[in-house]
Parts: structure tokens; C-alpha cells; sequence
């Protein structure tokens, strides 16, 4: 008895934890980069395109996301990886044309790498007022930014 009510505490206390109130877009814009001007993690993914018009539907077998492309500057690609449930922006991967530009813009982003889960040397845990945990972190010459529920 003495252990179910442990598990059944513990449970609680992580569904409380885990849960996320609605969502504030001006809360997560000092930890975008600059092309993902209005986008938002929680965004309707057609409501992404028709403010970044130059979108376009990516689709690989089972996935469809939108994807922008650059040709001048800095980034090459902004992909926003949606929910298949509600088709919903829950990861914005941003594409940089070198690894040490994308190191630079997510330390000055992000500040100091805080992210003790050990998967990536280079990533941060950044934790919201409304409750959203932003996970970010570099691969190759990437910014990834994703809401935490989806990892």
C-alpha cells in the first residue's frame, strides 16, 4: 500500500509538472533567431505560411512540414516540424551556412550551455513563464529549438 501511494504521488506531481498553461509567442522571441521572425512554437503550421510566404510544403513519405530557403545571408533553411495531432509548430531546426555561425548565434541566444541531459555537448534547457521548456541545441550546422513535450 506504502508504494502504491509513492507511485501514485509521483505520478501526480509529474503530470503537474509537465503541464503547460497557454501559450505566450513574446515570451519565446528573445530565443529565436532573427528569420523566424513571428513564427512561435504552438503556431498553426498555415498560419506560419501565410507569414513567411516564401514557405513551401516539404514532403517526405508520412511528413509534410514547411520549409524556407534562403539564398543571401547567414541561414540557408528554417524547417518547422509540425504536430501530426493538431498540425502545430512544435520544432524550428535553422539551417546555417557554417557550424561556427550557428555556435555564435546560439550562445548569444541561449547564453550558457545548461542542458545536463548530456545528449548534446552543446545544449540548453530554457524554461518559460507560461510553462513551455524550450530544448535547444546544435547538431552540425544547426539551431534546433523544440518544445520540450515532443522529446
Amino acid at each position: 500500500m506504502r508504494y502504491l501511494l509513492i507511485s501514485l504521488l509521483s505520478v501526480i506531481s509529474f503530470c503537474a509538472v509537465a503541464q503547460v498553461g497557454k501559450i505566450n509567442p513574446a515570451l519565446q522571441k528573445p530565443y529565436l533567431p532573427k528569420e523566424v521572425k513571428g513564427l512561435y512554437i504552438g503556431m498553426p503550421k498555415q498560419d506560419a505560411m501565410k507569414l513567411h510566404k516564401a514557405m513551401r510544403v516539404q514532403r517526405n513519405p508520412g511528413l509534410e512540414y514547411p520549409v524556407e530557403n534562403f539564398k543571401t545571408g547567414d541561414v540557408k533553411k528554417i524547417t518547422c516540424q509540425v504536430t501530426n495531432e493538431d498540425n502545430t509548430v512544435y520544432q524550428f531546426i535553422v539551417e546555417y551556412r557554417s557550424t561556427a555561425k550557428a555556435i555564435a548565434i546560439a550562445k548569444k541566444l541561449f547564453g550558457e550551455v545548461n542542458d545536463a541531459s548530456g545528449k548534446f555537448p552543446l545544449g540548453w534547457e530554457i524554461k518559460l513563464d507560461d510553462g513551455l521548456v524550450l530544448k535547444c541545441w546544435i547538431f552540425e550546422n544547426k539551431i534546433c529549438i523544440a518544445d520540450s513535450r515532443q522529446f
